[in-house]
């Protein structure tokens, strides 16, 4: 059975920069953070700006505070059946 994503949108595109690194330039010495690795997750023409979920649900205040997870509810239901 192939996996099935629940929840809400992904929070960045398939392909990101990422394993950022700490450096200072040698005249201000002002320090940055530059990405080193490229991470390629699908079609180098991929544009999408985030990935959407097989099945959204979103988390509403009022059940963060009561304490409800939707997204167990669903997952606890698709796995029953």
């Amino acid at each position: 059975m192939p996996a099935i994503f629940v929840g809400e949108p992904s929070g960045t595109r398939p392909n990101v920069a990422g394993e950022a690194g700490w450096f200072n330039l040698p005249y201000s010495k002002q320090t940055g953070l530059i990405s080193s690795q490229f991470h390629q997750q699908s079609r180098a023409e991929d544009h999408r700006i985030w990935l959407a979920p097989d099945m959204p649900i979103t988390l509403s205040a009022k059940d963060y505070f009561a304490g409800i997870d939707p997204v167990m509810d669903a997952v606890l239901t698709i796995t029953k059946q």
